[in-house]
């Protein structure tokens, strides 16, 4: 048995997550936390602060993305802390059907009763469970294609020559321009590296530690500082939340080798497939050069140009 007094209240745990809080005023998190509690007030269960667990401007579909409430409320249930668990929505749990059949299996072994506010499941019964299962297939699929209407939408910009989506390469825009000041750092990068200067060499120069043979490298802060403050910039114009930014540290001589291993550097279109991985679990640079119907490599498109290097480190 999971309580040894069979008629004392369950300890309920709540969970709320959003993937985007757009009005900022915390409302829709409010909404479903007063939906929950009237779940636990109507099974007479008893809910205590430190169990109700919050993911604001958290996505459930991905499973690399870090939910830090989340893996507490997993780690407290492991605990013993609580046992009995209520959301507004199973998807406000979880979008993945691996994560669910977790869930299920605890309800099974350990006799944990998981409800929703709105009603749609309950894992404690077999119809529950059913309907649960259905509901996580019928979103896995739809994240599965829309992912392939992206993929495809990729692969026509690169056969087209335009720049990649995501994240911008140091001396580009997110457009394909250029950026002056830092294409300059690139082409130093590039030169000091033709030159014989080492990887460690060329980062220490980034960092702002010059030496002998890294004379024209400028400092620049770190790449991922610089990416993430865009991004806050661009979460503000969208009426969005920052996010922390980390403290600044010195270039990486791994990040220097991948700028030098970039193929947009010598002009080609380029396109990362998911198995573009070389031995090392580096990113297979030629492998990710496109290439058009008779095999010869996909330039730039013309306004993206811009070349500000060569590629020295082609596998």
């Amino acid at each position: 048995m999971m309580r040894e007094v069979a008629d004392a209240p369950l300890r309920a745990a709540i969970y709320l997550r959003i993937s985007q809080d757009r009005e900022l005023d915390g409302l829709a998190i409010e909404r479903q936390r007063e939906d929950c509690e009237n779940v636990v007030a109507q099974h007479k269960w008893t809910v205590a602060p430190e169990h109700v667990y919050t993911d604001q401007s958290i996505s459930a579909t991905d499973a690399s993305v870090n939910r830090p409430a989340y893996d507490r409320l997993v780690r407290d249930f492991d605990a013993r802390e609580w046992d009995a668990l209520v959301c507004w929505d199973l998807d406000r749990l979880t979008r993945q059907p691996r994560q669910l059949e977790d869930w299920i299996d605890r309800a099974e072994s350990r006799g944990l009763r998981i409800v929703t506010a709105n009603g749609e499941a309950d894992l404690g019964t077999d119809s529950g469970r059913l309907f649960a299962r259905v509901k996580a297939a019928v979103a896995r699929a739809e994240v599965e294609r829309k992912s392939a209407r992206q993929s495809r939408a990729h692969r026509q910009r690169a056969a087209m020559g335009r720049p990649p989506k995501g994240v911008r390469a140091l001396g580009y825009s997110l457009d394909g321009t250029v950026r002056a000041g830092e294409a300059e750092a690139v082409r130093a990068i590039f030169t000091a590296f033709n030159a014989g200067a080492s990887l460690r060499s060329i980062a220490r120069a980034l960092s702002g530690v010059t030496g002998p043979d890294v004379p024209a490298v400028p400092a620049l802060p770190s790449f991922r500082t610089t990416l993430m403050r865009e991004r806050n910039e661009a979460r503000a114009r969208e009426g969005l939340p920052e996010r922390p930014v980390p403290p600044e540290r010195p270039w990486n001589p791994s990040t220097v080798q991948g700028i030098l291993r970039n193929p947009r550097y010598a002009g080609y279109s380029i396109l990362t497939p998911r198995d573009a991985r070389d031995g090392t679990m580096r990113r297979d640079s030629a492998a990710r050069i496109v290439r058009d119907a008779t095999g010869a490599p996909v330039h730039q498109a013309p306004a993206d140009r811009g070349t500000v290097g060569k590629v020295a480190l082609l596998a």
